[in-house]
C-alpha cells in the first residue's frame, strides 16, 4: 500500500545509512549494558514505573552504585526508553595472545589473509576430518607433518591400495615425496600448529597421501583413478588434487569423453566426499590460454583459482565458468609465494594455483568438523555466500564466487546461526530485472515468511522502493527472489534488505548491495 511505502521510506533511509556490504552481520546481541537515569533508581520510583510495565526483576545488577545493569534483548524491546541514560550492547571479549607459537608464521600472509586465527581461536581445526591428497607423495617423517600423515601410498606405475598394504614381494612401498610438491600442499593443509617450529596448517585434519607420480615427473591417468577408489575406500571426507591434465587433438579424444574420470569423481560425490583441485596456471599461455584443466573442470569438483597476497587474481590462474573460489597461490618474488613444508625436513616459498587449492580443501575440513553431513553441493553454496567478491559483481570466472574467507565460513556453518544470508544483485539491464539469491543456513529451521525489498538510490537520492516480497525458505536452501521493472544506471546504487518482522523494520542481515549499476 501507498501508506506502507511511506513508512518504509523513513525507516529505510535510516537503516541504509548503517549497512554496506553483502555479509550478515558478524555477531549476535544477546544483550544490553543499561544506566538507569539518577532520577529513577529511588525505590519508589521503581514502583511507580513497574506500574506501567517495566519489569525490574529483568535488570541484573553489574554496578548498583553506577547505575549500570544487564537487560536481555528480549526484555529490553518492552522496556521504557525514557529513564534509560544510555544502552550498550554486552559484547564478546576476546584474549589478545598469540594464537600460534609456530616459528615462521609471521612469513604465512596467506592464512592471515583468509581469516584463519578466527578459526584457530575458537578451536575449529577438522580435527579427525580425513583428507586424501592425490599429488606426488609427502614426507611422513618431516617434524611438521608427522603427526598430521596417517598413511601414505604410492599408487604410481599402477600399483593398487592392495599393493601397498600386502607388498607381493614383501619389500615395504613407500609414499615419500620425490619433488616437494606434495609435501608442499600437505603443510597448507594440516601442518601441525603450536609446536614452536615451522608453520601452521588451516586445519589439524588426518592426511592421508596417494603419490601418482614417477620419478619422470609424470603420472597416469589409470593410476589417478585407483588413488580415488583407493581414497574412497580408505573413508577420505575430502580429497585434494593439485595436479591435472589438459587433452589436445593429438590425443585424438575429447576432454568430454573421459568418461572413466567422470565416473569415478561421481563414486566420490555420491559417497559425500567433497574433492577440491587446482584450476591450473594457463592463464598466461600465449597458444592456447585458459585451456581446461581437468580435473578442476569437472562440475564434480571445486575448482580452485589463485590470488596473490592484495588479492589480485593471480597472472597464471586459469580462469573459466568451472572456477568456485579463489585462494592464496602468491606471485612474483619468493617472498610473495606460499610458504609451506617442503623436502629434507625445510620450508620453502612456491607458487601456483596447486598451492591455492589446499587452502579450500583444508577449509572444508573445518566445516566438516562443524556440520559432519557436508557434501558437495552444500559445500558450494557456502562457497556462493561467505567468499570476499572482490569484483562486487557476484560470480566471476576469475576468481569464481570470492577470496576465501574462513572466518564467514566458520560464521554461516555454525547451528546457532538465525540470519540470512544473500548474494551479489545480478541486474539484467535489458529484461530491466534484478535478481537475488537468498540462502537459509539452518541445518534444522525453514525461514518462513522473509521480507525482501528493494530499495534504489540515484546520486544518493532515494528514487524508488519495491513491494514487499514474502519466502519462505527451507533449511540450509536458497531461493532467488526477482524484482521486474527495476531501472538503474551507473550513477545508481542498488540495496535488497530482508526482514523478519515488518512492523519492527528488524533486519536479519546486512543488506546485498549493487554500486554503480551498470
Amino acid at each position: 500500500s501507498i501508506r506502507m511505502k511511506k513508512k518504509f521510506i523513513v525507516f529505510l533511509f535510516l537503516l541504509t545509512t548503517m549497512f554496506s556490504g553483502v555479509y550478515a552481520a558478524e555477531s549476535s546481541v544477546d544483550g544490553y549494558i543499561i544506566k538507569i537515569k539518577d532520577d529513577y533508581q529511588t525505590q519508589n520510583t521503581k514502583i511507580s514505573l513497574m506500574s506501567k510495565g517495566n519489569n525490574f526483576n529483568s535488570l541484573q545488577p553489574i554496578s548498583k552504585d553506577w547505575g549500570m545493569y544487564y537487560i536481555s534483548k528480549e526484555e529490553y524491546e518492552s522496556f521504557d526508553k525514557s529513564i534509560i541514560e544510555y544502552a550498550d550492547p554486552d559484547l564478546d571479549i576476546y584474549l589478545l595472545d598469540d594464537v600460534v607459537n609456530d616459528e615462521y608464521y609471521n612469513l604465512q600472509w596467506n592464512m592471515q589473509m583468509i581469516n584463519a586465527e578466527y578459526a584457530w581461536n575458537f578451536n575449529y581445526l577438522g580435527s579427525g576430518i580425513k583428507v586424501g591428497v592425490i599429488d606426488s607423495g609427502t614426507s611422513p617423517t618431516h617434524p611438521d607433518l608427522i603427526n598430521s600423515i596417517k598413511a601414505a601410498y604410492d599408487m604410481s606405475d599402477g600399483k593398487t591400495l592392495e599393493d601397498n598394504l600386502n607388498p607381493p614381494d614383501g619389500t615395504r612401498i613407500s609414499g615419500q615425496d620425490k619433488f616437494g610438491h606434495g609435501t608442499k600442499v600437505s603443510g597448507i593443509i594440516a601442518a601441525q600448529m603450536n609446536n614452536e617450529i615451522g608453520i601452521a596448517g588451516l586445519s589439524q585434519a588426518e592426511l592421508y597421501s596417494f603419490n601418482i607420480i614417477t620419478s619422470s615427473g609424470k603420472g597416469k591417468v589409470s593410476d589417478f583413478i585407483s588413488a580415488m577408489e583407493a581414497a574412497l575406500e580408505l573413508k577420505c571426507d575430502i580429497i585434494n588434487m593439485s595436479i591435472g591434465f589438459t587433452v589436445d587433438s593429438s590425443q585424438e579424444t575429447d576432454l568430454d569423453e573421459l568418461k572413466s574420470v567422470n565416473e569415478a569423481l561421481g563414486k566420490l560425490n555420491d559417497a559425500g566426499i567433497i574433492v577440491v583441485a587446482a584450476s591450473g596456471n594457463n592463464a598466461s599461455d600465449k597458444n592456447n590460454p585458459n585451456k581446461p584443466n581437468y580435473p578442476a573442470y569437472s562440475d564434480k569438483v571445486i575448482g580452485v583459482g589463485a590470488v596473490d597476497m592484495y588479492k589480485k587474481i593471480t597472472y597464471y590462474s586459469t580462469h573459466n565458468n568451472k572456477v568456485d573460489i579463489s585462494a592464496p597461490g602468491g606471485v612474483g618474488a619468493l617472498s610473495k609465494g606460499v610458504y609451506s613444508t617442503s623436502l629434507n625436513n625445510r620450508y620453502e616459498y612456491d607458487i601456483g594455483t596447486s598451492f591455492a587449492s589446499p587452502h579450500v580443501a583444508a577449509a572444508a575440513a573445518v566445516i566438516k568438523g562443524i556440520i559432519p553431513n557436508l557434501n558437495h553441493d552444500n559445500f558450494e553454496k557456502i562457497i556462493k555466500y561467505t567468499s570476499d567478491d572482490i569484483t562486487k559483481k557476484g560470480y566471476s570466472e576469475y576468481y569464481g564466487w570470492g577470496v576465501l574467507n574462513i572466518k564467514k565460513m566458520i560464521d554461516l556453518a555454525n547451528p546457532k546461526s538465525t540470519v540470512v544470508y544473500m548474494s551479489t544483485p545480478v541486474y539484467d539491464k535489458t529484461a530491466n530485472e534484478l535478481s537475488i539469491d537468498i540462502f537459509n543456513p539452518s541445518q534444522i529451521s525453514a525461514k518462513e515468511n522473509i521480507c525482501v525489498i528493494l530499495v534504489v538510490y540515484s546520486n544518493n537520492t532515494l528514487q524508488y522502493v519495491s513491494d514487499i516480497q514474502y519466502k519462505t525458505i527451507a533449511p540450509f536452501s536458497e531461493k532467488t527472489v526477482v524484482f521486474g521493472d527495476v531501472s538503474v544506471n551507473e550513477n545508481s546504487s542498488v540495496k535488497v534488505m530482508c526482514f523478519t518482522d515488518i512492523a519492527n523494520i528488524s533486519p536479519v542481515c546486512e543488506p546485498a548491495v549493487l554500486s554503480n549499476a551498470e
